[in-house]
């Protein structure tokens, strides 16, 4: 008997870091957690497009830059799906001034490192809590 791989798909997802003075931008949408913004990729679109219309969608404010040089990858397994999930995670910043609260449907969320230790996380970014700090504040 041969044996059966299981299906090649994985779910790629774009993902920005944005620091806005002191403070990390996050965002809760269909999740009492907080996540990045950011999202999966549309068919023939760039990584860097991809984050950009995100973050738009999500926070409402335009990517001025996006650090693709210090951009990080974070593969996980998730288990419920049953397929791989690849996480690109960029810095990236804007110039608006983004507020807290309601972005349509959308809660956006500013978090200094301090608050970023503690604030409750979706787990697929749970796993990456130091990594995301580390990133956005160094």
């Amino acid at each position: 008997m041969a044996f059966e791989y299981p299906p090649c798909t994985y779910r790629v997802s774009a993902k920005a870091a944005i620091v806005v003075g002191d403070r990390l931008v996050l965002v809760k949408e269909d999740s009492d957690d907080w996540d990045l913004p950011g999202g999966g990729l549309e068919h023939h679109e760039t990584l860097e497009v991809a984050v950009g219309r995100e973050v738009e969608e999500e926070i409402g404010a335009k990517l001025d830059s996006v650090d693709a040089s210090r951009m990080q990858a974070w593969p996980l397994y998730h288990e419920e799906a049953n397929r791989p999930l690849l996480f690109l995670v960029y810095p990236a910043t804007i110039s608006q001034d983004v507020q807290s609260g309601m972005n349509g449907k959308v809660e956006v969320g500013l978090f200094n490192e301090a608050e970023l230790q503690t604030v409750p996380l979706v787990p697929y970014i749970e796993k990456f809590r130091q990594q995301l700090i580390n990133l956005a504040f160094s």
